[in-house]
């Protein structure tokens, strides 16, 4: 197991990027024959194992749900696929399949790399460390809430789910009913950690939680954060830059700090796909999926 280290978030403007590049599926090698403008895609020449599962009900629970117009707008061939994905990078916030590797950007980066993100209808939802920041996805204007020391945040729902800051001295996660709630009223509920996490994943009924360098993930039941059996990570023992829970299918999606995604069975722990986005995308972190319907 890795030792707890800390590392630097990089910072990045809001100007949208170009991206390109070919990524080849399970294999090291890339070329640098493709190109693309933000808001074009970026091609790969393979398939992955990260399952699909059923369209839910909701955007939030799980990351079930239909994917948001603003997000199909953008990156129409990449939002049809099984399994789409946002994540964070510093070079824009991306859609990404993490089931070829394809990626393309939505708009301009977030202030900080924050591993965890939180998605509830159009918006998506981050840490700022002083504050919970936010921003919809067909509009890159930047939300703040009211000063908030935080380490993580996380979608219930239609709920948020805020780690408190290591800072604070407490080792707490609280649930808001909104984003303007945060800092301004009392949380709906404030339930206490047994280890302090660096970041968080919120599912239909549980809360999936990790070290930046591990190899296992926790499980606590929501809401109140009763222990479930660890997730060990066979094989892996290495950077976690964001992971994501398809629980229609029974696996967990993990990224690493290679832009690459892992796709592990959630019971046994067992790699069933590594799929590599882009190696340029060394600070791409925090992700979250939904499901469309196949």
């Amino acid at each position: 197991m890795h030792p707890a280290l800390g590392f630097l978030l990089l910072a990045s403007g809001l100007a949208a990027i170009a991206c390109g590049g070919n990524v080849v599926v399970d294999n090291d090698a890339r070329s640098s024959d493709g190109a693309g403008a933000a808001g074009g895609i970026v091609t790969s020449g393979g398939t992955g194992g990260a399952g699909a599962g059923n369209s839910g009900s909701s955007s939030g629970a799980g990351g079930a749900g239909s994917v948001p117009e603003g997000v199909r707008r953008a990156c129409p061939e990449i939002a049809d696929q099984p399994l789409v994905c946002v994540a964070n990078s510093e070079h824009g916030m991306l859609v990404v399949s993490p089931s070829d590797g394809r990626y393309c950007s939505l708009y301009g980066a977030n202030e900080n790399g924050s591993n965890s993100l939180g998605v509830i209808g159009n918006h998506v939802h981050w840490c700022g460390y002083t504050q919970v920041e936010r921003r919809a996805f067909d509009d890159p204007t930047l939300d703040f809430s009211a000063p908030y020391s935080c380490d993580a945040v996380t979608s219930w729902g239609d709920k948020l789910l805020v780690l408190r800051g290591f800072d604070s001295g407490f080792q707490e996660l609280e649930t808001f009913g909104s984003f303007e709630e945060i800092g301004v009223v009392e949380p709906e509920s404030t339930t206490s950690f047994g280890r302090h996490p660096f970041m968080i994943s919120g599912g239909a009924n549980s809360l999936y939680s990790a070290w930046h360098a591990d190899d296992v993930i926790s499980e606590h039941a929501l809401p109140d954060l009763a222990p479930r059996p660890d997730i060990h990570l066979q094989g892996y023992d290495d950077w976690i830059y964001g992971m994501w829970a398809n629980e229609v299918d029974g696996t967990m999606l993990l990224l690493d700090d290679s832009a690459t995604f892992y796709t592990f069975d959630r019971q046994t722990g067992a790699l069933l796909s590594r799929v590599p986005v882009d190696s340029t995308l060394t600070q791409m972190r925090g992700f979250h999926c939904w499901r469309n319907p196949v």
